[in-house]
């Protein structure tokens, strides 16, 4: 709880993906120390973003995941904000290397398997970084996650 208190808890900028270290790296920062702990559990009680497809678990990239619009926006803004924030010289530049490199690759094979909307998603991803559109914004999807 001090920790909270201290480094002021989440960030309401990032709604999902990414919060998690962006809150440690302030923890960091801050002068404490990160422990990984691999005993304790956590069970969703509802699991909104997790998407199947028949008996088949399909990852948040995968291109036939009906959420990957979302998944695409917010991973690429958030990531973005992130690095902004928190990444300084050579791992700024390692970042920028590899978060492209990733990202062309994704948006490739999003694009041979006819996922325009991903590829429109990260852009409007992208477009909220670079424009400052990084304040709390919810969206009906979003409200769903939210609501249920």
């Amino acid at each position: 709880r001090t920790v909270l208190e201290q480094v002021g808890g989440f960030d309401p900028r990032f709604f999902m993906y990414e919060e998690d270290l962006e809150l440690c790296l302030r923890v960091q920062k801050a002068g404490w120390g990160l422990r990984y702990v691999a005993e304790p559990k956590v069970l969703h009680k509802v699991q909104a973003s997790k998407r199947e497809e028949g008996d088949v678990y399909l990852s948040p990239r995968d291109p036939r995941n009906p959420s990957l619009p979302f998944f695409m926006y917010h991973m690429t803004k958030n990531r973005l904000l992130n690095m902004y924030m928190h990444a300084r010289g050579m791992n700024a530049l390692r970042f920028l290397i590899g978060f492209s490199l990733f990202l062309v690759m994704d948006c490739v094979r999003y694009a041979l398997a006819g996922r325009w909307d991903a590829l429109v998603s990260a852009s409007e991803g992208f477009a909220s970084f670079v424009s400052g559109r990084n304040q709390v914004c919810v969206t009906d999807v979003e409200k769903t996650f939210i609501d249920t």
